[in-house]
This record gives structure tokens, sequence and C-alpha cells, in this order.
């Protein structure tokens, strides 16, 4: 990724890219966080009794927050089981696309484990954040009386939600068009000669240099 010595072995990777590539993952990212938010606050007059229940029985709302907080996580942790079966399926045709021989063992490496397992977490924590503080603050008295009205109370904090969404969901459309694009140019442009019929021989710094002219003549 670092390395620029003269006679590379191959072209060199960029770190650029890599972070750009990385960036650009976490948007899909965030747009889950959110979605799942947004899904657990709709859906919460249908825990409301199980949740009142919870607190006339004895629950305070430090368990109920750790409670919803380990749903989210376990979701996640699924998800990530799941994302890892899609990218083992998916992965010969992105090789194929990328022109890459990726291996699904790499992501089983110590390192990587540890960090997608870290992901994991971090990912339950932070879609569960907004839910477990919200669904654990519900009043238990009119909860079982029939007067929850949690649904009017999540209803702005949803809109600012879905409406993040929005302009995260137009820039990677718009980002996976352009780069689509661009993509079939690089395969398809004319390039005003045959590649199959040309040798790159690079001369500079060898000792063809000095006697460059005998050298194409022999050629």
């Amino acid at each position: 990724m670092h390395s620029r010595l003269d006679y590379e072995i191959e072209p060199n990777g960029n770190m650029t890219y890599v972070v750009i590539l990385s960036a650009i993952a976490v948007f899909p990212l965030l747009i889950a966080i959110i979605n799942f938010m947004n899904l657990s606050t709709a859906t919460s007059s249908r825990r409301a009794r199980e949740i009142g229940i919870k607190k006339v029985v004895g629950a305070d709302k430090l368990q109920l927050v750790k409670q919803f907080f380990g749903e989210a996580i376990l979701i996640s942790l699924l998800a990530l089981l799941l994302s890892l079966l899609l990218v083992e399926f998916s992965l010969n045709w992105f090789n194929s696309l990328a022109d890459k021989s990726l291996s699904i063992r790499q992501l089983l490496e110590p390192e990587f484990a540890l960090f997608l397992v870290l992901l994991g977490l971090i990912t339950g924590k932070l879609s569960g954040l907004y839910p477990a503080l919200y669904l654990s603050s519900f009043q238990p008295l009119k909860v079982l009386k029939g007067q929850f009205s949690g649904g009017a109370r999540s209803g702005k904090a949803r809109k600012l939600l879905v409406t993040a969404q929005f302009p995260i969901s137009i820039g990677l459309i718009i980002s996976t068009l352009i780069a689509f694009d661009q993509l079939h140019f690089l395969r398809n442009a004319d390039l005003g000669f045959n590649k199959s019929s040309v040798i790159f021989v690079p001369v500079n710094r060898t000792p063809i240099v000095t006697r460059y002219e005998a050298f194409k003549h022999d050629l």
C-alpha cells in the first residue's frame, strides 16, 4: 500500500482508495442503524404492555435498557453472520469484477475476526441506543390503563431519522451510477490501438538507454 520503489514486482495498491471505500461502506451501515431505530420505535405499542408489566413487578429502567441493548446487539451479530454468508456466495462475482483473488479466509484471520466482532457490537449498541432509552421510559400506569401514546411521542424523532436517510441514499445512488459508468468507460473506451498487439518495455535506468537506437533497430 505504501511502497513506492523503482521496478516494483507488480503495481502497488493505493491506501487512499481503501479509506474512501471504507468511508462509503459506513453509509449503508448508518442507514441500517436508522432503519432499526425507526422500526423499533414504530412498533413500540406492541411492547408497551410488556414493559408496563415488567416495571410493575419490579424491573427498573436500567434493567430494561440492558434488555433492549442485548436484543439489538444479538440482532447485529446475527446480521454479521448472515453478511459473511452473503460475502462467501458473492465473492467469486466480485473477484471477477474487480480482478482480485480475495478469499473469505482473510476475514476469518484473528485480527479481522476481532474487528468484525467489535463492529457488530458497536453497531448493535448504536442502533439500540435510542430504542432502549425511549422504550424504557414508558410509564407503567398509563400503559396498563390504555393511555399509552408512544407513537405520537416518537413521531418527530422518526421523521428526523427518515429525513436523514434521504440525502445519504441519494448520494450513494449517484455515486454508484457514476462508478459503474466510469467502469464501463474504462473497459470499452477506444484506445486507438490494439492492446494485445503492443509490448511495453521500460528502458529508463537500464543499459538499453545507451544503445536505444541499436536496440530499436534490432527489434
